[in-house]
């Protein structure tokens, strides 16, 4: 049995641990299982910083492009449209599923999107107070779309309810929290450069992000992706078609249902490496928000310079394809570099 908490390697049976006397079989089990509910959680928290903070770092300022010919109307909507579609990728990314991927941009684009509408349409009509509980409701409205993306492959109403739930409590808080520390920091601070106001608009993003993903991941962590734990080392069966799959399967490979079976880590033969394995995946996450930052920002550009110059809305796009290319092969290589070496 593999301890879980120094990852050495016990003879089955045994009640504690040979190397840190942790207890196999009693409460002391409690610790480690807080410790990995909080890597889990904290993953997707650190997912949904990063994805907000680079996609608040050019959606404000295509926004005051638009709007500048525009109403306000526009310029929330298209705030919504990219900033839900944006964080309804992350849960794909993690997972490496460009069906889950597509799903979240569409869902959390279309959530954004109508919140954005909505908050656009009332907000020169609500009174200082008001605004706070607009804002709520804007990104409530797309953390709730959001969060139904992964409890949809579940088909339980529980799990439903359960994303849905904290996609909405984390989305409005996150959106309140963000724009409330972005006019703190815009009026305290008051900054000139050209840099540092687009690094507090990314860091007023990345708030939204990890607070909409922290109370999902929560969601995730302990009602929809909850598991029956199996000591079968062979495979697992699939609930509604009976397929036999691999232990590190996710999803059944006859009918696509979910699993609901969790192996034990033991009968898995993870990588030794956990610190390696964590890194690479963090190369691994960037490599595919590079790539999802370069299709999202190549339609958004061309879209903005298609009526201005035709050839340089297409320069533009081809800038930001190869730009995007650049840093998706940059962090692939490194998460490669660093499985070669486990490997090894």
């Amino acid at each position: 049995m593999i301890c879980p908490s120094c990852a050495h390697s016990n003879t089955d049976g045994v009640r504690f641990c040979g190397r840190c006397r942790l207890s196999l079989t009693g409460p002391s089990l409690t610790l480690t299982r807080t410790r990995d509910h909080l890597y889990w959680i904290f993953r997707r928290a650190n997912a949904g910083f990063l994805s907000g903070f680079v996609a608040w770092l050019f959606i404000p300022a295509l926004s005051r492009v638009l709007s500048q010919q525009s109403t306000a109307l526009l310029h929330f909507f298209v705030t919504g449209l990219l900033g839900g579609a944006f964080l309804g990728t992350i849960d794909g990314m993690i997972e490496e599923s460009t069906p889950k991927t597509a799903r979240g941009a569409l869902l959390g684009g279309l959530g954004g999107s109508v919140g954005g509408l909505l908050f656009g349409w009332k907000s020169p009509s609500l009174t200082s107070d008001q605004m706070s509980v607009g804002i709520f409701l804007f990104w409530a409205l797309a953390g709730g779309c959001i969060g139904l993306v992964s409890a949809m492959w579940e088909r339980r109403v529980k799990k439903l309810a359960a994303g849905g739930i904290a996609g909405i409590i984390g989305g409005g808080v996150g959106g309140l929290l963000g724009y409330s520390i972005y006019a703190y920091l815009i009026q305290e601070f008051d900054p000139k450069g050209w840099l540092i106001r687009r690094l507090c608009e990314g860091f007023s993003g990345g708030i939204i992000g990890v607070s909409l993903w922290f109370c999902i991941g929560v969601a995730e962590r302990f009602v929809v992706f909850k598991r029956r734990t199996i000591e079968d080392k062979s495979h697992k069966h699939c609930d509604l078609c009976e397929t036999k799959n691999p232990l590190s399967g996710w999803y059944c490979e006859n009918c696509g249902a979910v699993l609901q079976q969790s192996a034990l880590p033991q009968n898995l033969h993870l990588s030794p490496y956990t610190t390696l394995d964590r890194l690479k995946e963090m190369f691994r996450f960037l490599s595919r928000l590079a790539s999802v930052t370069g299709v999202i920002a190549g339609v958004v550009v061309f879209a903005v310079f298609l009526p201005v110059n035709p050839l340089l809305a297409l320069v533009a796009v081809v800038l930001v394809a190869l730009a995007s290319y650049s840093l998706l092969v940059l962090f692939s290589a490194a998460a490669e570099s660093i499985q070669i070496f486990i490997n090894k």
